[in-house]
C-alpha cells in the first residue's frame, strides 16, 4: 500500500512537473489533486492579516491537479469548500501552514478528507533555508573584514619601521654635520655613527627614547593628567562645523616637564566616538534597507502592527539627534554665541532639512506639483529638531551645578523639569487627539489598517484621525500612496508613515534621546553614565511593553511604525540606551574597537543618506536581475551599501565633513 501511495505521487508529479508555473523568491507550489466529482472552491487569509476574512482564491476541479503559487513570507491559512445543490456553501477542510520558499507541496483531496474533515500537506523536495545566503554573506564580510585589519596591521608596522630608520638617519647625519669636525673632535667626544651601531651594522634604537604622546582627555573620561605627562603647548584647535565634524589638533610635544602650569591645565575633549558609530550603524542598516534587504521580509517594515529591524533605524536616528542636540547647543552658549544667532541657526537648518526633504521626493520621476508628497523622512527631522532645539535654546544651562544638594543624582531631572514637563504635554497631546478626535465614517479612536481588516467593516480608515488630520492640511494627494497594509490588507486609501501627527511622538523620542546626552554632560564617571542608561532602558521598554502587552495586535497601544504610537517609540527607545551603552562600553572605555566601518558614514550622515536616494537608479547602484533571488538581492543590497561606506571613508581620509 505505502508503495502504491509513493507509485501515485510520482506519477502526479512527473504529470505537474510541465505545468508548474515560474516562481520567484519568497514562493512555493501547492499543488492540488482533487479526485472527488464536484469542484472545489479555494479561499485563503494571510496570518498577518489581524481580523481579516477569506479571500476567494480560485477553484479546484474535481478530477484534476491544480497547481498554486503561495507565498512564503508569513503563514496561510486555507479553506475548501464545495456548494451543494441546495446552494449552500459548504467547507468540509481548513489547514495553516508556513511553506519553504522553493518547496513543491501537494494536497490530496479525496472522499476520505471530505468525510473525515481533514487534510494533510505533503512536502516532495527539500529546500534549502531562505536564510541561509545571510549565513553566507557575513561571513564572507567577516573574512574581508579580516583581510584588511590583518593587511592594514602589517603596513603599518612596515611603514612605521621604515619611517623610525629614516628618522634616525637623518638625526646621525645632522649630528656628524654639526660636530664631527676637526676643532669638536679635539675637545669633546664625537658621535659618529660608529657610536649609534653595534657589531653587526644595526642601529641601535633604543639609543632614542620613544616619546609618547599624551593621553588627552576624553570626554568620556575627565581627569587630570599625572606628573609623567609630557608637556603640551601651542594646541590649536580648528573645527570645519559643528556638531559633526571632527577637530584637527596641532601638537608641540616637547620633552617631560612637570609644572604648575601643567596640573591645572584642562584636559581637552574628544569627540564621542561611539554615538558616532551608532549614528552610522543606523545609516548603514537603513541605506542597506531601502536598497531592498535582499528581500527578507524582516528587513522590511511590517504591514501594519509588529516590529522588524527596518523600523529601528528612524527612530534610533531621532534619537541619536537629540543625544548631540545637548553638546552643539551648549557649545554654542559656552562659546558666547548670543541665544538669537542660536535661534537663526535652529531655523536655517529646519528650513534646510525640509527643503532637501521635498526635493528627494521628487527624485522618482517627473514633478507634478499637484501630486506631490510632502511629508518624508527629512521633513519629520526638521519638524522634531525645530520643536527640541527652541526647547533646549530657552532652558539649556552652561554649566552643571547643585552637585552637592539632596537631588543630586537626580539633578540631570529635576532641574529640567519644565522640559519634561512640556514633552509630557505633547505625548498626552498626541494620545488624546488618537483617542478623542471624531472621524466622520470611522469609529472614534480607530487605529486599525482598514481594508480588510475587521472584516471590511472600516475599509477607509487606515490609521484612524493621522489620516484624518494628514487629509484635513495636506489633502490626499500630497501624502503617500502606497502604504505598507496595501498589498496584505488590500486597502485603496492613502496613509502616510510621517504625517503630520506623528511628529509629536517624534518630538518625545528625540527629547528622551537629549536626556541620555543629558546624562553624559552632568555625570563624568562611567558607571553613573551606564546604570543611568540602563534604568532608562528599562523604564521606557517595560512601560512599552506593558502597553502592547507584549503582543503584536492584542495590546492596548500596539507597536506600529506607521502611526509612530507610543508603545512604538518607547520601546525604540529602550533599544537606543542600550545600543549606545554598549558601544559606549566598548568604544569609549575598553577601546576594542575604533567604530569602523559604520563610524565613517556617522561623521558624513547628509551626505550619504542623499547621495544614497539620488543615485538610487543609477549604475552601478541599481542595474535589473531577471528572476532574483534571495542571494542575489541580498549580495546586490551589500553592494550599493558598501558603495556609501566606501564613500565615507573617502571623504573622512580627506578631511571633508559636510554638515547643515
Amino acid at each position: 500500500m505505502r508503495f502504491q501511495s509513493c507509485f501515485l505521487v510520482l506519477y502526479y508529479v512527473s504529470l505537474t512537473l510541465a505545468s508548474q508555473p515560474p516562481i520567484q523568491y519568497d514562493e512555493a507550489w501547492l499543488s492540488i489533486n482533487s479526485s472527488v466529482l464536484f469542484t472545489t472552491s479555494i479561499f485563503y487569509i494571510n496570518t498577518q492579516c489581524y481580523k481579516c476574512p477569506y479571500v476567494y482564491w480560485g477553484e479546484a476541479p474535481g478530477g484534476s491537479v491544480t497547481t498554486l503559487v503561495v507565498n512564503t513570507t508569513f503563514g496561510t491559512r486555507l479553506k475548501f469548500q464545495r456548494t451543494l445543490p441546495n446552494g449552500i456553501p459548504e467547507t468540509y477542510c481548513e489547514i495553516q501552514e508556513n511553506f519553504k520558499e522553493n518547496g513543491d507541496y501537494w494536497l490530496h483531496l479525496n472522499y476520505t478528507s471530505y468525510t473525515s474533515e481533514e487534510c494533510d500537506v505533503l512536502l516532495i523536495n527539500d529546500p534549502l533555508p531562505a536564510e541561509m545566503p545571510i549565513l553566507y554573506v557575513f561571513a564572507g564580510l567577516l573574512a574581508i573584514t579580516i583581510l584588511i585589519k590583518v593587511t592594514g596591521y602589517y603596513y603599518r608596522i612596515l611603514t612605521g619601521r621604515n619611517a623610525r630608520v629614516s628618522l634616525l638617519h637623518h638625526r646621525v647625519d645632522t649630528e656628524r654635520t654639526h660636530c664631527c669636525t676637526p676643532h669638536w673632535c679635539t675637545t669633546t667626544r664625537c658621535p659618529c655613527w660608529s657610536d649609534y651601531s653595534d657589531e653587526n651594522g644595526w642601529v641601535e634604537l633604543g639609543t632614542y627614547k620613544k616619546r609618547t604622546r599624551t593621553q588627552s582627555a576624553n570626554i568620556t573620561d575627565p581627569g587630570q593628567r599625572s606628573r609623567r605627562d609630557l608637556q603640551v603647548s601651542q594646541i590649536k584647535t580648528v573645527t570645519k562645523s559643528e556638531p559633526d565634524t571632527y577637530g584637527a589638533l596641532e601638537m608641540d610635544i616637547r620633552p617631560p616637564l612637570y609644572t604648575e602650569e601643567n596640573e591645572e591645565e584642562k584636559p581637552r575633549k574628544e569627540r564621542l566616538k561611539s554615538l558616532d558609530t551608532f549614528r552610522g550603524l543606523s545609516l548603514v542598516i537603513m541605506v542597506f534597507v531601502n536598497y531592498g534587504g535582499g528581500g527578507y521580509w524582516f528587513f522590511d517594515h511590517p504591514p501594519w502592527n509588529g516590529l522588524t529591524v527596518a523600523d529601528l533605524v528612524f527612530p534610533w536616528f531621532v534619537f541619536i539627534m537629540g543625544t548631540a542636540m545637548n553638546f552643539s547647543i551648549r557649545g554654542m552658549l559656552r562659546r558666547g554665541k548670543s541665544k538669537l544667532r542660536i535661534f537663526y541657526k535652529i531655523l536655517k537648518r529646519s528650513f534646510l532639512l525640509f527643503a532637501i526633504g521635498i526635493i528627494l521626493n521628487t527624485n522618482w520621476g517627473p514633478v507634478d506639483l499637484h501630486f506631490i508628497r510632502i511629508p518624508g523622512v527629512l521633513q519629520r527631522f526638521s519638524l522634531t529638531y525645530l520643536v527640541v532645539g527652541l526647547m533646549e535654546l530657552a532652558c539649556a544651562r552652561k554649566t552643571d551645578s547643585h552637585q552637592e544638594s539632596c537631588f543630586a543624582p537626580v539633578r540631570d531631572i529635576v532641574l529640567y523639569l519644565h522640559e519634561w514637563i512640556f514633552a509630557l504635554s505633547i505625548l498626552i497631546a498626541y494620545v488624546m487627539i488618537s483617542e478623542f478626535v471624531p472621524v466622520p465614517g470611522c469609529p472614534t479612536g480607530y487605529v486599525g489598517a482598514g481594508g480588510l481588516s475587521e472584516g471590511g467593516a472600516y475599509y477607509n480608515c487606515t490609521g484612524g484621525t493621522q489620516l484624518y488630520i494628514d487629509r484635513m492640511v495636506l489633502g490626499s494627494d500630497h501624502i503617500y500612496n502606497n502604504p505598507t497594509p496595501k498589498r496584505i490588507y488590500q486597502t485603496t486609501t492613502a496613509h502616510d508613515p510621517e504625517g503630520i501627527l506623528g511628529t509629536l511622538t517624534s518630538i518625545f523620542l528625540c527629547f528622551l534621546g537629549v536626556q541620555s546626552g543629558r546624562i553624559i554632560i552632568t555625570y563624568p564617571k562611567h558607571s553613573s553614565r551606564i546604570i543611568r542608561w540602563i534604568i532608562w532602558a528599562i523604564i521606557t521598554g517595560g512601560i512599552g511593553s506593558l502597553l502592547c502587552k507584549g503582543s503584536q495586535n492584542d495590546g492596548w497601544v500596539p507597536l506600529n511604525k506607521n502611526l509612530w504610537s507610543v508603545s512604538f517609540i518607547l520601546v525604540t527607545a529602550s533599544f537606543a540606551f542600550i545600543v549606545l551603552s554598549f558601544f559606549y562600553v566598548i568604544i569609549d572605555i575598553l577601546h576594542f574597537w575604533d567604530g569602523d566601518p559604520f563610524i565613517y558614514p556617522g561623521m558624513n550622515s547628509i551626505v550619504v543618506y542623499v547621495c544614497h536616494d539620488v543615485f538610487y537608479r543609477f549604475f552601478p547602484v541599481n542595474w535589473q536581475i531577471e528572476s532574483p533571488q534571495h542571494w542575489q538581492l541580498l549580495l546586490k543590497a551589500v553592494w550599493d551599501t558598501a558603495i556609501w561606506v566606501v564613500l565615507a571613508y573617502i571623504l573622512f581620509r580627506k578631511k571633508i565633513f559636510v554638515a547643515l
